[in-house]
């Protein structure tokens, strides 16, 4: 089993749950962006998108091309991307404002 590429695939998903979930919060108004570099292109779906592809796929870009010197390392560095990714995920939607009845 290739172990990059599970961890890889986990961390890829890990990002579109993030960038899911930051997208539909912003659009309701429930949430905020709590990356400061992120925070810049909150204001636009689309630019937040982009940014968040562009960062993800520099990090997996990163992680084969760590994995041609050291596969270990490459492999515990994706492990760590979405262990934070996931981290964040979880504080961010602790975080979410609760819903309140109007009337």
């Amino acid at each position: 089993m290739n172990v990059l590429a599970v961890r890889v695939a986990m961390y890829v998903f890990a990002s579109v749950v993030d960038l899911v979930t930051t997208v539909i919060l912003l659009g309701t108004g429930r949430g905020i962006e709590g990356n400061p570099l992120a925070a810049r292109f909150a204001h636009d779906p689309v630019q937040l998108v982009l940014f968040k592809l562009i960062v993800t796929g520099l990090v997996v870009f990163t992680a084969y091309r760590l994995a041609r010197l050291r596969r270990p390392l490459a492999e515990t560095t994706m492990a760590a991307a979405t262990a934070l990714t996931i981290f964040v995920v979880v504080c961010g939607l602790a975080t979410v404002q609760p819903v309140t009845a109007s009337g």
